[in-house]
């Protein structure tokens, strides 16, 4: 009997300083906040810090793309003089397309640095219908082409988040170039190898220096998968002029 009456006077002794359970979850314990230098302690429902993690992402979306110029170029045309008979010939001239609004897709990566400060590149790739006039710079002819343009634009950018956490805005500088090739021939060109010889028929084609920016809203659906949209304005050094380009995206993200 003095046995038990010892172990049932040292019990609160003893329960005050036994060890407690590891956290429950949030479900059953609504007030706990776990630690948060220590990750094995976080829950599925969580995010953790963007800071130096990569992304990686996906974005279809919608391009505007203004007019381009490819000046003194020779391409090869086909057209009927006014009697009606066909006629063909390489002409040098200037070009001016004017390219319509066409689906895009695009891919990219990049590194946050910190919660705020990310730096990657991207992609995006388009094929715009166009009108263009190519006027003949030795006779001072013009004529109309119809087509279809393979349109990239490659850039680099440095992006900054305005919030930490699930949800943030955010707005990028770009820096980079947009190639056009306009499908439109340049002649018939011999080519020789070791082992056969061939034609080919090379197209018009041409490079731009591009500047831009873009503004979008992030949001984390958890620690791997995140959402976007995007406006980007892009300004392309066509000739002497800068034309603005337009890109809507929709973005899939996978964080890593």
């Amino acid at each position: 009997m003095g046995a038990l009456l010892a172990v049932l006077a040292l019990a609160p002794a003893l329960a005050a300083t036994a060890q407690t359970a590891p956290p429950t979850p949030k479900t059953v314990a609504p007030n706990y906040t776990p630690p948060k230098n220590d990750p094995k302690y976080y829950y599925q429902d969580e995010i953790q810090s963007r800071a130096h993690t990569w992304d990686f992402y996906l974005t279809p979306g919608v391009m505007i793309p203004g007019d381009a110029r490819i000046n003194n170029e020779t391409v090869f045309l086909r057209w009927r003089d006014e009697d009606g008979h066909r006629q063909s010939g390489r002409i040098r001239g200037d070009l001016k397309l004017d390219l319509d609004t066409a689906f895009a897709f695009g891919l990219g990566f990049d590194y946050n640095f910190t919660e705020n400060f990310a730096a990657g590149a991207e992609m995006n790739f388009s094929a715009p219908d166009y009108k263009g006039v190519f006027h003949d710079v030795d006779t001072g002819d013009t004529y109309l082409i119809n087509g279809d343009a393979n349109l990239y634009t490659f850039n680099a950018f440095a992006q900054y988040n305005f919030i930490k956490g699930k949800f943030t805005p955010f707005v990028r500088g770009n820096l980079g170039f947009m190639y056009l090739d306009s499908g439109i021939s340049s002649g018939y060109r011999w080519n020789s190898h070791y082992y056969y010889d061939y034609y080919d028929e090379p197209t018009v084609d041409d490079t731009y220096l591009l500047l831009g920016a873009s503004a979008g809203l992030r949001y984390d659906f958890n620690r791997h998968v995140s959402g976007a949209i995007s406006y980007t304005a892009n300004w392309v050094k066509s000739g002497k002029d800068w034309k603005l380009n337009h890109l809507i995206g929709v973005t899939a993200g996978w964080n890593y």
